[in-house]
């Protein structure tokens, strides 16, 4: 029942937004990283659409996320 959001800040300097649900199961990295690449993790923030990083519960509520990993569909297998 909720949601949260963090910014990964790569060792290259690079910063994604990633958000998800609750339920959580797997997420991509951005193309040409692996999780050795994460420098920093900013919680509960995010990238505005000009790439800036903002807290949540700052004064930048206003401000229009970009682009953001989310999760991956959940699926079931059965083997």
């Amino acid at each position: 029942m909720g949601w949260t959001g963090w910014v990964f800040e790569m060792s290259d300097g690079k910063l994604f937004s990633f958000g998800t649900a609750h339920s959580l199961a797997f997420f991509e990295l951005p193309d040409g990283f692996e999780f050795g690449d994460v420098a920093k993790v900013h919680n509960h923030s995010y990238l505005c659409d000009q790439g800036k990083l903002v807290t949540r519960g700052g004064d930048h509520e206003h401000v229009k996320p970009g682009k953001v990993y989310e999760d991956l569909p959940y699926l079931e297998c059965f083997v």
